[in-house]
């Protein structure tokens, strides 16, 4: 495979010029071919006529043997068969070499041979034209060479005149005529080939320009490509390469925003547990140590929990959950999440209830890790923020051709004007509480994303909670 663009141009290019040069030769000679077989039975019919207007009106039969005598007495002037075959050589002040292949013959009605050309043989040229019935054109052989042969007979039938010439001549001038197109072709070719070179080199120039403006440019400038006054060929190209920039920036952007809010949440439990471990080790009160050891287990949970939260964002950020949709059972797959919360809803003594047992079998398309980090992010949410003694609900039902899965709890809910923001990332609710890292709804959202649902919260006030409904396409 040709790796150079020119190449591959300049090649197409001049293979196309000379498949329709060779295309264009061949119906030229077809043509040439044609057009001198008109021309040529048009001349032999012409001859004739003038060969019957001159000897057959005026001259009689004693006329007839003076002039065969003159003809004979005159072949010393005709060029010889030896000369060369070259054109130059051929034509000489005493006639043309090709007199040779054209002759004529006059016969009676009779089948005697009245008067005859140096070069016409004495058997007729045609013997089908010597017959009335059959006068006009015919394709003979002559001594193994093809003829053409016209025969014209005179008013009373009792003379034909027959005129005739090689098919060589014809051949030959179709093929000079082929060659010499040919020959001034491949002449045309290389200077073809140099114009075709310039204008590549020229039409490529714009695809120059803007290889040597991205080549410049450093790894930190992203900025969009100017694309007026490009060609309409190049500018799908810069546009999907100014989309790739775009694409590229917002990455770095939310990649190193990510970075420094990371640093930022991961350096606040680091200091405590450190704090904590400093405490442990310079106590010799046995419960002084006993409760710093405690909050160290505590804050070392925390942590795992963010470190497990910053790499599934990490995850969804770099789009290595790759989306192989099934039927999921969502019921089941709900409950079976639900359960496995069971244990850390007990710590607060909080009820966890499935409210759609009896309709147990709506489906939808999913991708499994996605919906599994979708629901329990948000159920873990809801476990967190629900207080001692509360009440947890999980609701699905299918209405208007989507599925809905509401999860509700009896927590403090989040007021209206925060209900947006609750999906930034690291964002938390001053006063709740709760040692939240501020992850678990963007990392629904971003699922939620993924899987094209739509997540809508709802503040309740009596009772008091957050509803979180997620709305699947069927």
């Amino acid at each position: 495979m040709l790796r150079s663009l020119r190449l591959r141009l300049l090649l197409l290019l001049l293979g196309t010029i000379s498949i329709s040069t060779l295309i264009s030769t061949l119906f030229s000679y077809h043509d040439a071919q044609h057009e001198i077989q008109e021309l040529f039975d048009a001349q032999l019919a012409q001859e004739a006529r003038i060969i019957h207007t001159s000897f057959l009106t005026n001259i009689n039969t004693n006329d007839y043997r003076q002039l065969q005598q003159l003809l004979e007495q005159n072949a010393s002037l005709a060029p010889e068969q030896s000369h060369s075959n070259n054109n130059d050589d051929a034509i000489s002040q005493f006639g043309h070499l090709y007199e040779r292949k054209i002759a004529f013959q006059i016969w009676d009605k009779h089948h005697r041979l009245v008067l005859r050309s140096l070069s016409a043989p004495q058997e007729p040229l045609s013997p089908q034209g010597l017959s009335p019935d059959t006068r006009g054109y015919h394709d003979v052989m002559l001594k193994g060479e093809k003829w053409r042969v016209f025969s014209l007979w005179n008013n009373q039938g009792q003379y034909v005149v027959q005129t005739g010439e090689e098919y060589e001549i014809r051949e030959e001038l179709a093929g000079e005529i082929s060659l010499n197109w040919i020959f001034t072709a491949s002449l045309a070719l290389p200077l073809v080939m140099v114009l075709v070179l310039l204008a590549i080199q020229y039409g490529l120039a714009p695809l120059r320009s803007v290889v040597n403006q991205i080549r410049q440019r450093d790894p930190q400038h992203l900025k969009p490509i100017h694309i007026e006054n490009t060609p309409g060929e190049i500018k799908p190209l810069l546009v999907a390469l100014n989309q790739l920039f775009q694409r590229v920036s917002t990455t770095l952007e939310r990649e190193r925003q990510f970075t420094d809010d990371a640093a930022h949440e991961l350096r606040t439990p680091l200091a405590a547990l450190k704090t904590q471990a400093q405490v442990a080790l310079r106590t010799s009160v046995e419960q002084e140590k006993t409760a710093a050891l405690h909050q160290i287990t505590q804050s070392v949970d925390r942590l795992t929990h963010l470190l497990q939260q910053l790499l599934n964002l990490a995850r969804l950020g770099a789009g290595k959950i790759q989306l192989q949709l099934k039927a999921i059972n969502l019921y089941n797959f709900s409950n079976e999440l639900l359960s496995q919360l069971v244990p850390m809803a007990l710590d607060k003594n909080i009820e966890l209830e499935m409210l759609n047992e009896t309709d147990p079998g709506i489906r939808i398309m999913a991708e499994e890790t996605s919906l599994g980090m979708l629901l329990r992010n948000i159920m873990d949410n809801a476990i967190r923020y629900t207080p001692v003694n509360g009440k947890i609900s999980v609701e699905i039902s299918e209405k208007n051709r989507q599925v809905e899965l509401c999860i509700t709890d009896s927590g403090p809910g989040i007021p209206a004007a925060l209900q947006e923001r609750v999906f930034d990332r690291f964002y938390r609710i001053t006063g709740s509480g709760e040692n939240g890292c501020g992850l678990g709804l963007a990392i629904a959202h971003h699922c939620a994303e993924l899987l094209q649902a739509d997540i809508q919260l709802k503040q309740l006030k009596h009772p008091s909670g957050l509803q979180v409904c997620i709305h699947f396409k069927c």
